[in-house]
Formats: structure tokens, C-alpha cells, sequence
């Protein structure tokens, strides 16, 4: 996989056209288990800790993206993903739950340009997953193509994450787009509907009840199209 195929959101925002360069670290934290009739030093794994570290430049400081990503990881509620290659779908990806910042320093070289270097923790943690739609554009409702995460099988239990990118128009009501499931890629399950009235990302803990997954869009809240993604976490 090369570089130029990684791609990374934080929040609604597709910040991959502003990243130079990201790097990602999991550690699984020790925790001392010895007992009385231990011979050695035991351990148990505790919780995993999940940082990714950006480096990048933002140009368009008022109302661009550097206000948007500052938005994005203030709040503390909004996803990460980094997606490792976008172009082959089912995509492996790493999803950091509910953002935050974790130590960015902001440089200013230019007039209209940033540099920003620093790392996003969430406060849900981090998992690997899949991003099944990458920044599909939808004029109308409708269910797309099913796509296929071989490691997903029924009764699985995970998480489902929605990036609505962006409107055409304005949202006077709700968007709202489901994501199904299927043991067949013929009869679908809803598992879990998310109702928008903003772009922005959101999560939902989902069943699973087969390895296929699609979204429907059942209502574009009033505007005229609108674009979103799509990933996909197993527990």
C-alpha cells in the first residue's frame, strides 16, 4: 500500500488533502497480577491505548480547516478514522471513538497558512475495523452494493460508524441513513439508524447478522445530495 492511498477524517472533515504525514501506535497496558505463590513476575493485559499523531498544513485559518479541525477535537465527541487504503474496499481502518486533543502545537509561517504537529487520543479508545463506503455521494434514497468483511459473522456484536461529509443544499429536516446487514447479500437486517440534522459523525453499537453491509438512505433531510462513509468495528 502506498501513502498516497491512506486517508484520514476527523469528525465530518476529510482532512486527508491538509495531512502530510500520520503515524499510529496501540499499546496494551501491563497490570501486576503476582500472588503469593508466584516464582516469577506475572501480568495481565489491561486496557489498550490508542494515539495518532498527524503532521500537516492547513491553509484557510478563519472558517477553514484548521477551525475545523480545532472544532472537531474540542468537543471530545466527534470520531477519527484512518482509513490505510481507501481504494480497495473493504478497507482496513482505525477508528479513535470520541476524539481529543492530546498535546497540538499550531505554527503560522505563511499568511493563510498553518502547521500543525501533534497526536488525538479518544476517550472510548481505538479499534481496527473496515470502512465499508468511502465517500459516497447520494442524490436520492436508496440502498447501496453490499460489501463483504469476511471476519464478520452472525450474531457478532461491534460498532458502526457514520461520516456525513457534506450537503448539497440545506438540511431542513433530518438526514437519515441506515446501515444493514446480511448473512447473504439478499435479505438485510437493519442494525442501526442514525438521524442527522447536522454533518457530522456518529456511532452506533450494532448486532451484526452476517458478513455483508450496506447503508439505505432513507431521507436526504431536505437537501439536494448529500456525502457520507461508512466504517465498521467487530468487539
Amino acid at each position: 500500500m502506498r501513502g498516497t492511498q491512506a486517508r484520514i477524517f476527523y469528525g465530518n472533515f476529510n482532512l486527508s488533502g491538509s495531512t502530510s504525514e500520520v503515524e499510529l501506535s496501540m499499546t496494551v497496558n501491563e497490570l501486576e497480577k503476582d500472588v503469593l505463590t508466584s516464582t516469577v513476575r506475572e501480568y495481565a493485559p489491561g486496557t489498550t491505548e490508542v494515539d495518532l499523531s498527524i503532521n500537516g498544513y492547513l491553509e484557510g485559518i478563519d472558517g477553514g480547516s484548521e477551525e475545523a479541525l480545532n472544532t472537531a477535537l474540542d468537543a471530545g465527541d466527534q470520531h477519527a478514522a484512518l482509513i490505510l487504503d481507501y481504494s480497495t474496499i473493504p478497507a482496513p481502518t482505525y477508528i479513535i471513538e470520541n476524539a481529543f486533543n492530546n498535546g497540538i502545537t499550531w505554527t503560522a509561517p505563511f499568511d493563510g497558512l498553518m502547521t500543525v504537529n501533534g497526536s488525538v487520543r479518544g476517550r472510548a479508545g481505538g479499534k481496527r475495523g473496515f470502512t465499508t463506503i468511502y465517500n459516497a455521494s447520494a442524490s436520492g434514497t436508496g440502498s447501496t452494493t453490499g460489501v463483504q468483511v469476511s471476519t464478520i459473522a452472525n450474531t457478532d456484536t461491534g460498532k458502526a460508524f457514520l461520516f456525513l461529509h457534506g450537503v448539497t443544499g440545506t438540511i431542513s429536516s433530518n438526514v437519515v441513513i441506515s446501515i444493514q446487514s446480511s448473512a447473504d447479500n439478499s435479505t438485510w437486517d437493519t442494525i442501526a439508524t442514525f438521524t442527522l440534522s447536522q454533518v457530522t459523525s456518529a456511532v452506533s453499537t450494532v448486532t451484526f447478522t452476517g458478513p455483508y453491509i450496506r447503508a439505505n438512505v432513507t431521507s436526504l433531510g431536505g437537501t439536494t445530495a448529500i456525502n457520507y462513509s461508512v466504517c465498521v468495528v467487530e468487539d
